[in-house]
């Protein structure tokens, strides 16, 4: 097994804190995620809702359904995912693994979001303003907007949150979009295929939201549950016998450093209590409690 560990950077912000989680393997960052916890008055926040609305005359025998989106703020609140950078659905995982682990035991809410794009070229784990020329904000949002697309560049800081708020409060017919748009909403970017997988792995699923960027799908879920601070929980620190041929295999275990800002991935044999490792983990921990969570990672692509 690759040495693998999970640096966490915490960090505080007017609506909350946030967490940067960065995966290193042999010491070569291989991804990274943001956490992002909402503060006591967390900032404005909108989505679009995809619903359905009925239009019928049965006295003519006319029914029609139409699909709709609906401008609202239904996860504010809720932990967000963010810039997800992963090379391969191992690492995606990996770093959701780690985010699950630092939620439980800290007993933080186990519901979740990630937005993602739904255009390649849109992607963008930087600031908002270089997914400006996405169709979906070409054919949907600049329409009710009194800036101009220069303008609301140079505002990107205030985008989605303070500026989407002039955008209507009335359902928005999706067959008034083009064809093309129509095909692409809801669908995350083909470049994101890995993180699909690593959120479907996590049970994190694409529900009834879009971002209002571009259409993306937002993935939302229970990434902790009621049992996490208890798979956390400390375990006493042992050297594994150097053979155990009669023993069972060893697990794949996240555990946390003396700082409590680095998780080790590592091979572990847990009993009760106890959890022996091999090699210069065990040596320099021998004795002392440490959180650590089995684990399960798919293979890597």
């Amino acid at each position: 097994m690759s040495d693998w560990i999970i640096r966490r950077e915490v960090s505080s912000t007017e609506s909350g804190s946030e967490w940067k989680l960065r995966a290193l393997e042999d010491d070569e960052e291989r991804g990274s995620l943001c956490i992002k916890l909402p503060g006591i008055q967390p900032a404005a926040r909108f989505w679009y809702r995809v619903g359905v609305t009925s239009h019928g005359a049965p006295e003519i025998g006319i029914h029609r359904l139409q699909r709709t989106l609906t401008l609202c703020s239904d996860l504010i609140g809720t932990i967000e995912l963010a810039q997800p950078e992963a090379r391969d659905v191992l690492t995606a995982s990996l770093l959701l693994h780690a985010a699950q682990f630092w939620l439980g035991l800290e007993s933080q809410p186990g519901h979740v979001f990630l937005e993602m794009a739904a255009f390649t070229h849109a992607v963008s784990p930087g600031t908002a303003s270089s997914r400006l020329d996405a169709r979906f904000f070409d054919e949907i949002s600049r329409h009710f907007l009194p800036a101009g697309r220069s303008s609301l560049e140079e505002s990107a800081t205030t985008w989605p949150g303070h500026l989407t708020g002039l955008l209507p409060r009335h359902p928005i017919f999706l067959s008034l979009l083009s064809a093309e748009l129509n095909a692409v909403m809801g669908k995350p970017a083909a470049d994101m295929a890995h993180w699909v997988e690593a959120l479907r792995w996590h049970r994190l699923v694409p529900d009834a939201w879009l971002n209002v960027l571009d259409g993306g799908p937002v993935y939302q879920g229970q990434l902790v549950d009621e049992l996490q601070s208890a798979r956390a929980a400390p375990r006493e620190v042992h050297a594994a016998a150097a053979s155990r041929p009669d023993a069972r295999p060893p697990e794949t275990v996240l555990v946390q450093d003396a700082d409590g800002e680095v998780l080790h991935l590592m091979p572990a044999w847990m009993d009760g209590d106890r959890i022996a490792f091999a090699g210069d983990f065990a040596r320099a921990n021998q004795g002392l409690r440490r959180s650590c969570m089995t684990i399960r990672l798919p293979e890597r692509t």
